[in-house]
This record gives C-alpha cells, sequence and structure tokens, in this order.
C-alpha cells in the first residue's frame, strides 16, 4: 500500500502539499490536525472527543494546496486496520476539509493549547511528513533524497506561514478538544 502512494505523495510535495503522521478531526466544515509520532495518543484523542466533533482518521493526513492558494486536508485510513480487515469503519479519502489548525500532541498532565511560532512549526510539521515519507527513501540515491527533504522543508515553511500550530497537552481524563476550541475561536 505504501508504495502504492508513493506517487500520490510526490505529486503532493512537488506542488505545495504535506502528508502528516496526524489525525484529522472536524468540527464546523473545519479540519483539526492532531499530530504526533507513534504512541503519543492521537487514536486516543480522536476517539474521545465529543459527538459534536467529527473524526475522520487517526493515523495519516495529505495536506494539499488548492487552485486559491488554500491548504486542504484528506484524510486517509489507519492502514493496518484496513488491509488486514481489522476494521470496518472506511475513509473517502476524495474528501477534503480547509486545514484551520495544526496541533502537535504531547502527554501531560493538564490540558493545554500553547501557541508556536513559525518556526517551530515549520519544523515540527517537516518532523511529521518525515516520519511518513522516510518508508519511500530506502534505496534512493542521497541526491535524491536530498531533494525530497528540501521540498517538503520549504512547504512545511509555506504551511507555518498559513497555518496556526500549536503544541496540545492532553491528559488522560481532561477534556482537550476545549483547548483547542478555544485557541481557534470555535
Amino acid at each position: 500500500m505504501w508504495n502504492a502512494l508513493y506517487p500520490i505523495y510526490r505529486e503532493s510535495i512537488d506542488q505545495g502539499g504535506l502528508p502528516f503522521h496526524a489525525g484529522l478531526v472536524e468540527l464546523d466544515g473545519r479540519g483539526i490536525i492532531l499530530a504526533g509520532p507513534g504512541d503519543t495518543g492521537k487514536s486516543t484523542c480522536c476517539s474521545r472527543l465529543p459527538d459534536y466533533w467529527n473524526p475522520l482518521c487517526d493515523d495519516e493526513v495529505l495536506v494539499v494546496l488548492d487552485n486559491e492558494g488554500n491548504f486542504r486536508a484528506h484524510p486517509f485510513p489507519t492502514w493496518s486496520d484496513y488491509l488486514w480487515g481489522e476494521s470496518e469503519k472506511t475513509c473517502n479519502v476524495q474528501r477534503s476539509v480547509p486545514v484551520s489548525g495544526v496541533f502537535f500532541i504531547e502527554q501531560s498532565q493538564i490540558d493545554e493549547a500553547l501557541p508556536l511560532g513559525q518556526g517551530k512549526s515549520a519544523v515540527y510539521m517537516n518532523e511529521s511528513a518525515t516520519q511518513v515519507c522516510r518508508r519511500f527513501w530506502r534505496g534512493a540515491d542521497n541526491e535524491y533524497k536530498r531533494t525530497f527533504r528540501k521540498n517538503m522543508f520549504n512547504n512545511a515553511c509555506k504551511m507555518a506561514k498559513k497555518i496556526p500550530a500549536f503544541r496540545l497537552r492532553v491528559s488522560l481524563h481532561g477534556r482537550f478538544w476545549e483547548e483547542i476550541e478555544r485557541v481557534l475561536g470555535l
């Protein structure tokens, strides 16, 4: 499956987008990305949201640049669930939502959303994309990897200028979504 996605990700990166190792949730037509490495709580956060939120996916998101210069996010399924039939849930990858914010999850004793500056946002966005794309670099020559990484970082810098990003501290039993609503004015 990953090999089949490579041309899609490559084309998206060439056109200003990025894949994210993240969940995608929606509130009132606005997309919120919940990013983080494995075992940080993306799936748990998606499953804990109240009913008025709409979790779209919990593992991988593709952000693309539309014709008007806005970033839109497409949900991708949790591939292990999809490939091994571990879930009945479906995922409409053709559907997209405008990205209103990116939240980088970290486990904490309190729920808190802290704004990131553009520099840190770009670094975090680039790292999330790298977590998705590094599997495509096996066997590639160094020049190819360098060009690919440069394009990803440039895209992350452009996204960081347009999309607000936050460090989202999430407690095990708190109401972290209220922090997202607060900082985005939802």
